[in-house]
């Protein structure tokens, strides 16, 4: 017995010294200034340096930065307003970086680095091996063709992770790293609602006409009207009984006129709720959790008459 407690004891002795050796996360301020990133490039032992600095807007800096062979490499973006803390790096694709000779892509052995940079420079530098190890996990399993763009999702405490990938080249299963971004709770509803606009640009570009202020029961009379439709679709509503998405609900697209196949792990199921009834719809996996879906949000999206399903895009608290 008396062995056994010295065995504990030690054990809880070895947690404590190694909690105590853990370095912490220092948290800097909102937006970064170009000596914190110098500073934390010199700590990875980075040879980028800040080419130049841009601020749009009060409390917003981006910063433009080379590599060693002087070629821009990468954007810095962070933003402050508020209760809010937005961190963005931003990398380049082949596919638009043609033949341009004075831009690089990242390679896919130094995503990692990536990752802890942006751990970072955000503030939770502790987060980056576990975010890293899943996103991997993601990555590996999505590498097909056919899948086409990626937009990984993930939580930790109240840092929204989003990582986009693109197809490295048409035909093949490698990707490109195009972004990293990492914000809190009220820095990705603001996110959300400034994209409303960039999705109305998008269904303008596709020629799919929009219907704003709509029912769910409206959607459900839809599939009766024109069973080859595809329409742009406001409506309110809350969200429930969200679930991962069974093989038989995945729909043939997820975004008009589009080819690539739906990957089923990056969407959810869920039943869309207002005081005209319910309807069963796709949604993109999310890093909000069952309560934060589950509020009134005006949602946008799509209704594809041909499997009469309505998918939706992103939803806001409000507009």
């Amino acid at each position: 017995m008396k062995k056994n407690i010295g065995f504990m004891i030690l054990v809880l002795s070895l947690s404590l010294l190694i909690t105590a050796c853990s370095p912490e996360d220092v948290k800097y301020a909102f937006p970064l200034d170009s000596e914190v990133i110098e500073k934390v490039l010199a700590q990875e032992e980075s040879s980028w340096f800040i080419e130049k600095s841009q601020s749009f807007q009060e409390g917003h800096t981006i910063y433009t930065l080379k590599n060693e062979n002087d070629k821009i490499i990468s954007t810095i973006s962070s933003y402050s307003k508020d209760e809010m803390r937005h961190l963005g790096l931003n990398f380049f694709s082949i596919s638009k970086l043609g033949k341009d000779p004075l831009k690089a892509t990242i390679n896919e052995n130094e995503w990692e680095d990536m990752f802890k940079l942006a751990c970072t420079l955000y503030g939770n530098s502790n987060d980056y091996k576990r975010v890293y190890r899943e996103f991997v996990k993601y990555s590996n399993n999505r590498r097909d063709k056919e899948y086409g763009r990626a937009v990984w999702s993930k939580r930790i405490d109240n840092a929204h992770f989003k990582v986009t990938l693109n197809p490295l080249e048409e035909g093949t299963e490698d990707f490109t790293l195009i972004g990293i971004q990492i914000m809190n709770t009220d820095a990705y509803e603001d996110y959300s609602l400034n994209i409303v606009n960039m999705w109305k640009n998008a269904m303008k570009r596709e020629k799919v006409e929009i219907l704003e202020n709509i029912t769910v029961s409206d959607i459900v009379s839809m599939n009766e009207e024109d069973v080859d439709s595809t329409k742009g679709i406001i409506v309110k509503g809350h969200l429930e009984n969200i679930r991962k998405l069974k093989d038989d609900e995945l729909p043939s697209t997820i975004f008009p006129n589009s080819k690539a196949v739906p990957y089923k792990e990056d969407y959810l199921s869920a039943k869309l709720v207002d005081e005209t009834g319910s309807i069963q719809v796709v949604l993109p996996a999310s890093s909000l959790n069952e309560e934060e879906l589950g509020q009134v949000r005006t949602h946008h999206g799509y209704y594809f008459g041909k499997d009469n399903i309505y998918v939706i895009a992103l939803s806001v608290l409000s507009e």
